[in-house]
Parts: structure tokens; sequence; C-alpha cells
């Protein structure tokens, strides 16, 4: 149950954005909402303005077995767990903005494994909603004699998966893209 004092925000699934996802949490946290879940949505509670920088950090898959000792690496580098998201294995991690914690697992061919993880997941989900999409344009494109009200309620949830199909495309282009990115980088070093 949802209370004035806390809001929950639908999650994109941003997680290849980590910038631009750290940077709205610090917006949310400066207006008094701190990050206390993740899911499929972002759960926050009202609480004092506070000027946090925030980081996600996705364990190497090895680590996983151990992740207490994941966690406490973290804590011993600075960072203080804000919360983790158990399915992805993604941890948000918040500061006091002005600290400057170690790097933990930033290094290039761990980032390289944490997006190539993302674009596993993106492209199970693209599979899931592309099978669903065609499912039901041939119920509803290829198939004549549909009552009316099944057109009714047919197009328009076609179209939603059209759509949610065609956003998820670009996040697994982007998600490449920013994977060949960093392999050029590690070439280069």
């Amino acid at each position: 149950m949802r209370t004035p004092e806390t809001k929950r925000v639908f999650n994109w699934g941003m997680t290849w954005r980590d910038a631009a996802e750290c940077a709205w949490l610090s917006e949310q946290a400066a207006q008094g909402w701190h990050l206390k879940k993740v899911n499929i949505f972002y759960y926050f509670e009202k609480g004092e303005l506070a000027d946090l920088v925030y980081t996600i950090a996705a364990p190497p898959v090895k680590i996983r077995e151990d992740i207490a000792d994941y966690i406490q690496i973290c804590q011993d580098a600075g960072w203080a767990l804000a919360c983790h998201n158990g399915l992805a294995r993604f941890y948000f991690y918040a500061n006091a903005q002005g600290t400057q914690p170690t790097a933990v697992f930033a290094d290039t061919p761990t980032k390289i494994a944490k997006y190539t993880r993302v674009l596993k997941s993106q492209l199970l989900f693209l599979l899931l909603v592309a099978s669903s999409f065609f499912t039901m344009f041939n119920a509803v494109v290829l198939h004549e004699n549909r009552p009316q009200w099944f057109m009714v309620m047919m197009v328009p949830l076609l179209l939603l998966l059209g759509i949610v199909l065609l956003l998820l495309i670009d996040f697994a282009f982007v998600t490449v893209f920013k994977i060949q990115r960093l392999k050029r980088q590690e070439g280069q070093t």
C-alpha cells in the first residue's frame, strides 16, 4: 500500500545508461525521494533533501555465489548500499556529494561483461514481445470474419505491442553500440 510518503516510478530498464539513471536518482534524492527498492518499479520514500551521488554496480558472474563478500568490498571502498534488484543483480549505491569512493569492478572487461548480460536479458524480453506481437498480428490481420468487438479490442493492443517492440529494438542497438565502444576503448589502452 502506497502512502503520501512513498512513490513508485516505472523502471524502463535503463541500467545500460548508468550515468543518466544515476543522475536521475540523484535528482530524486535532491527532492527528498530516497531509493528503497528496485524491480519493475523504483520505490522511493520521502525524507530529508539530500545531495547524493548514485552508482549502479553489477558484480561479475563468478562473484555471485558469495555476494556478501562483494557487498563488503563495495562498502570497504566507501559505497553505501541503497538497495538491489535481486532479479537482475544490480546493486544501487548512494554516497554524499563530494565523497570519493573507490571504483569497484569498473574496469573495461567487467563493464563489457555487464552490458553483455544486459543485452542477453533485453534480447530475451524482445523475443517474448516479438512472439506476442506476431501472434496478435496473425489473429487481427490475417484472419477474416472476426467480430467487431475483437478488432476494437485487439488493434490498440497490437499498436502498443508494436511500440514496445520498437523501443526494445532501440534499447538493444544502444547496448550493442555501448559494448562495441567499450571494446574499442579496451583495444586502445
